[in-house]
């Protein structure tokens, strides 16, 4: 939610490493498999971000819904049209099932209801990535909701985010353990990953005033880095990881000039800044890219990026300028003070 003028390079770059930590996973074959640990980091850094808004700019809850609504939703709906679309013609075309798309998992992406309708149907589609985008959504709801219950008391919001954190932790343990639905499936639900969310909420808050060493972000990165690179439970990873990770990302100021140097490697940042629409473009070519020879892949990763860019200019960035530019709730606000 930064704006373009007020961008934070580093941060920008964090996003670059999660997307390209999806993207090796998806045209890898499975080589790479890291695309969980990609979500995981722009999850707490999402936290970190609603934290800084809500409770130390205290935005009011009206914009601030005005700003998400600007930054996720039309090229959320824009894409999820084209995949329609596509996938009318391409049933008519014999196009393989698993390129096609239910109107019910449209309608479920652009509600975000996603995750739960995945879990629930026990079905895959082109939009199934959106499941993400469902947690984070939901999130801001519940910690908007928080923010007006505490009276945007910040120490009182962290202490009830953590306490949400764990609790989330602890549901994604035990329906991992019963594994009905199933491991995966948990894996989508928002009331077992916005536990990534919350528990960097937290951190944001509880650590501003904690003395940290410069090198404290760089080794927690890495331990926390290490526990998805490397085999390990997936108990650890969503509970010790995920803490790592938010510790890591809510103390990165504090990590020397030469680490936060890396961090803002301008196409590193770039990348970062297309993200989003990386993100949800890269979809439906990784899907063609299964079914397609190897050498295509090169073809399909360009193809992608080629969308992801007339995605992010053409649709993206207009769309929020365009909306944030309405400033509907300031109207309202100084009509009510007449």
């Amino acid at each position: 939610m930064q704006d373009q003028a007020n961008r934070i390079a580093y941060l920008d770059g964090w996003r670059g490493i999660a997307i390209l930590f999806v993207i090796a996973d998806h045209f890898s074959g499975g080589l790479l498999p890291f695309g969980s640990l990609g979500v995981e980091l722009f999850f707490v850094l999402s936290g970190r971000l609603m934290a800084d808004i809500l409770l130390v700019r205290k935005t009011d809850i009206p914009t601030f819904f005005q700003r998400r609504f600007s930054r996720i939703y039309p090229a959320l709906l824009v894409f999820a049209t084209a995949m329609l679309a596509v996938s009318v013609v391409g049933g008519l075309a014999g196009a393989p099932p698993h390129l096609l798309l239910e109107p019910s998992a449209y309608l479920a992406a652009i509600t975000f209801t996603t995750n739960y309708y995945e879990a629930w149907t026990h079905t895959s589609s082109v939009l199934g990535h959106v499941w993400s985008l469902s947690v984070e959504e939901h999130s801001y709801v519940l910690l908007a909701l928080l923010v007006v219950i505490v009276i945007r008391n910040a120490r009182a919001a962290a202490f009830v985010s953590l306490a949400i954190a764990i609790a989330a932790m602890a549901n994604g343990a035990i329906r991992t353990s019963l594994a009905e639905p199933g491991a995966m499936s948990v894996y989508w639900l928002s009331d077992v990953r916005m536990a990534s969310i919350f528990a960097s909420v937290a951190l944001f808050v509880l650590i501003d005033k904690v003395r940290v060493p410069a090198a404290a972000p760089i080794v927690a990165a890495i331990l926390g880095l290490s526990l998805w690179i490397l085999p390990a439970p997936d108990m650890a990873r969503y509970t010790v990881g995920t803490l790592l990770l938010a510790f890591a990302i809510n103390t990165i100021d504090l990590a020397p000039k030469a680490a936060l140097g890396a961090l803002s490697f301008q196409p590193l940042a770039m990348i970062g800044i297309w993200s989003y629409s990386l993100y949800l473009w890269k979809q439906p070519f990784y899907k063609v890219a299964e079914i397609a020879p190897w050498w295509a892949t090169p073809i399909l990763v360009a193809a992608m990026f080629l969308a992801t860019l007339v995605s992010f200019y053409g649709v993206e960035q207009p769309a929020r300028k365009y909306i944030n530019g309405l400033n509907l709730f300031r109207r309202r606000q100084a009509i009510a003070a007449v």
